[in-house]
This record gives C-alpha cells, sequence and structure tokens, in this order.
C-alpha cells in the first residue's frame, strides 16, 4: 500500500507538470475507501488509509456517505435498525443482515462492515448526464405530494452533481424534467443553466455551485417545470 502511495504521488505529479492541474488522491484497500480518503486532502494531496484505522473511520462514516446507502434505504436503516454510521452495521450479525436485505445486499454490508469490498475498479467514460428518477406505480396525487418527491429528488441531484464539478472539473448546462402519466404520453421541459466559461475564475465557479447547484434552487425550478408541463395529474416518473 505504501508502494501504490509512492506511485499515486507520481501520478499526481505528472498531471501537474503536464495539464496543469491540482487533484488528490486516496489509497486503500478496497475502492470504497479509498474514494472516501480522497476527499481528506483535497485539493492538492493524497492519503492512505491503512487496515489498522478502518475502524476508527468507520465510526464516524454516516452510512449514507457509502454508495448506495443513501435515500430511502439509507433512511431504513437508520430509522428501523439504528444503524448510523458504517461501524454500527456491526451490530449485526451476518445471517440477520441476509435475512433481512437479502443474500446479495446483506453480505456486502456484512463484509463492507470490516473494511472488505469486492467491487472492482472499472474504467469508464463519464456519463454525458447525471439524473436521478423514481416510478410510482398508482401515480401522485395532488402538487404538494409532487413537490415533495421533487425536492426529495433535487436533493440527491444536488449532491451528486456538486461531486461531479469537484471530480470531473466540468459544470452541467441544462436542467431538464421529464414526467410521464398513466396511459399518457411523457412531457419534458427544460431550462439552460449559464455554466461557467473555461475562463472563469474561482469566484464564479463557487458562485454558479452555491446557487444554480443548490438543493433549493434545482427543487425550485422543477416545480416551475412541472407547471409549464401542465401540473399534470398522477404523474408516474
Amino acid at each position: 500500500m505504501l508502494a501504490a502511495g509512492t506511485v499515486t504521488e507520481r501520478i499526481r505529479e505528472e498531471v501537474s507538470s503536464q495539464l496543469g492541474y491540482t487533484c488528490s488522491a486516496g489509497i486503500a484497500g478496497n475502492k470504497i475507501a479509498a474514494k472516501l480518503a480522497t476527499g481528506f486532502n483535497k485539493p492538492n494531496g493524497q492519503t492512505i488509509f491503512l487496515p489498522c484505522v478502518i475502524d476508527k473511520l468507520w465510526s464516524v462514516t454516516p452510512v449514507s456517505k457509502l454508495r448506495n446507502l443513501g435515500g430511502k434505504f439509507g433512511e431504513k436503516l437508520r430509522g428501523e435498525y439504528g444503524i448510523e454510521t458504517v461501524l454500527d452495521i456491526r451490530q449485526h450479525s451476518r445471517a440477520f443482515l441476509i435475512e433481512h436485505f437479502g443474500q446479495r445486499m446483506g453480505e456486502w454490508l456484512h463484509l463492507i462492515s470490516y473494511g472488505y469490498c469486492k467491487d472492482k475498479v472499472q474504467m469508464r467514460d463519464l456519463p454525458s448526464g447525471i439524473g436521478c428518477s423514481k416510478t410510482f406505480p398508482a401515480g401522485l396525487s395532488g402538487r404538494d405530494v409532487v413537490g415533495k418527491w421533487i425536492a426529495t429528488l433535487a436533493n440527491e441531484l444536488s449532491q451528486r452533481t456538486v461531486e461531479d464539478v469537484s471530480e470531473n472539473n466540468r459544470f452541467p448546462s441544462l436542467l431538464l424534467l421529464h414526467c410521464s402519466v398513466r396511459k399518457a404520453r411523457g412531457g419534458s421541459k427544460s431550462m439552460p443553466l449559464h455554466p461557467p466559461t473555461g475562463t472563469a475564475d474561482k469566484e464564479a465557479i463557487a458562485s454558479f455551485v452555491a446557487k444554480k447547484l443548490s438543493v433549493d434552487f434545482i427543487a425550485v425550478s422543477c416545480l416551475q417545470l412541472y407547471t409549464q408541463l401542465g401540473s399534470p395529474s398522477h404523474p408516474q416518473a
């Protein structure tokens, strides 16, 4: 792992010398812990999580920080099972986790609570967009209910988009809302976000992120787009 830290430092130096960018990095025994480690020394440093520090790290890491453990599932873990941090998962046995969450998720939860993860690091191109969606088989009734779910999805979209800006140094240019209705064709409305240009300074970038990528801005804008669609009744997605 220390050798990996040396190689990582050289890569960061090459990025800085050839491209002029600073970057942070995380080194750990699996990709989930390494991803968390990346955030400890931003914007120009690196962190190594040795196996001996995993217990201490997990004791202060909310379950919502881990991929797949946010949203309603994360709320269920906290509300019904008293699991606030990743370390809290160990309160429950492997058999208990599998019984309540299924073989695949139960096994994954058990392993990750002890710092093990079999997920492989895969090379992939960046997606062209970031989306959050939910399907409601029975539809939604009433503007207030629709607004509540828009706010919930806006929270997730804001977090993911801000993270994408930080990690990939790119900015969204369009906010789009799609809504489908039972036995009817879906409709879409969009609005431009006017992102910073390539020559924008740090202040302009910070202002864009704080305003246009905030939960409130996304939620209010999507509700306005929903209104422009005609506020369709009983939307399903």
